[in-house]
C-alpha cells in the first residue's frame, strides 16, 4: 500500500509543503519513504489525486505565492524523480485535481474544486466546481457542478468514489462565515 499526503519540512508553520510517500503491508504500520514531491522553486505541491501506480502518474495543484496563481500538473515517473508539466486548469482559486476514466465518454476528466477567496469570500462568487476533459492531450472546460452553498463556504479537494450501481461525490468544506471552521 501507498500513502501520500502534504508533507512539509518546515511543520508546523505552513510555508512550502510538498508529498510525503508512506508505504505499509498490512495498513497498520507505516514506514516513511521521504518526500514524493517535493516543492520546487518556493512553488507548493498541493492537492491532488493519484491515478496511477505503476508507471506512477498524479495529477496536482502547484501554487506560486508570487502569483498567487494555482496549475494543475502532471508528474510522472518514479518518485522523487519525476517528470512534470502543467496542463488544464489554472488561475486564481482553482486547484485539488481528481483525475479519473469516464467510462461513459472514453476520455479522462478531472474535476477542480473552484472555492472563494480564502480571506475576501464575501467579495467572491460561491465556489463550485468544474469539471474538465482530456481531449488531444489538450484539457478543455466541459460543465460545472453547483454552486449550492452560500457565499463563504469553500468547496475543497473532490472525489469521485465508482460503486457499482452509484457514484458519490465528496468534497470537504470550509465555512469561512463562521471564522474557518471546518463542516
Amino acid at each position: 500500500y501507498r500513502l501520500f499526503a502534504q508533507a512539509s519540512a518546515s511543520a508546523p508553520d505552513f510555508k512550502t509543503i510538498g508529498w510525503g510517500r508512506w508505504s505499509s503491508d498490512d495498513l497498520l504500520r507505516w514506514d516513511w519513504e521521504g518526500l514524493a514531491l517535493p516543492p520546487v522553486d518556493g512553488i507548493s505541491a498541493y492537492s491532488g489525486s493519484v491515478t496511477r501506480a505503476d508507471p506512477f502518474e498524479a495529477f496536482l495543484t502547484r501554487h506560486d505565492p508570487a502569483g498567487p496563481m494555482q496549475t494543475q500538473w502532471r508528474v510522472t515517473g518514479e518518485p522523487p524523480l519525476l517528470d512534470a508539466a502543467p496542463l488544464g486548469p489554472s488561475g486564481r482559486n482553482v486547484r485539488d485535481p481528481f483525475v479519473f476514466d469516464c467510462v461513459a465518454t472514453g476520455d479522462r476528466r478531472m474535476i477542480v474544486a473552484a472555492p472563494c477567496d480564502w480571506t475576501d469570500w464575501a467579495n467572491e462568487p460561491p465556489s463550485r466546481l468544474e469539471v474538465w476533459a482530456e481531449r488531444a492531450e489538450c484539457w478543455e472546460q466541459v460543465g460545472t457542478i453547483g454552486p449550492w452553498s452560500p457565499a463563504g463556504v469553500m468547496w475543497e479537494v473532490p472525489v469521485l468514489l465508482d460503486f457499482d450501481d452509484a457514484h458519490v461525490l465528496v468534497v470537504s468544506t470550509v465555512d469561512r462565515r463562521d471564522g474557518g471552521a471546518a463542516c
